[in-house]
């Protein structure tokens, strides 16, 4: 996924963008616990997981220096930063939002 294609893509509705490595432990276990929780909302946001190694650029681009590190999007702008495996402060602002 290029910058372009996830600038489009969290231009609208509620998006959900964590970055993070194969070689994180809490990266890995904080993964399967966002996707269940899209597919659960059914809609109501979207959810993306970027792998830096695979994208090392986006570690510049959103000045990532710890991981995992989720950014929540509303309509493009954003909403929240959160550092670490922190699941419940990543409900909590969907749900404020929402």
């Amino acid at each position: 996924m290029t910058n372009e294609d996830l600038q489009r893509e969290i231009k609208t509705g509620i998006t959900v963008v964590k970055f993070g490595k194969d070689s994180c432990p809490p990266c890995r276990m904080l993964k399967p616990m966002l996707k269940r929780l899209a597919q659960d909302r059914r809609g109501a946001f979207y959810f993306y997981d970027i792998d830096l190694n695979q994208y090392p650029e986006y570690g510049k681009i959103y000045n990532i220096r710890s991981i995992p590190r989720t950014l929540i999007f509303n309509n493009g702008q954003l909403i929240e930063d959160i550092t670490g495996a922190n699941y419940q402060q990543i409900v909590s602002t969907i749900d404020n939002i929402t």
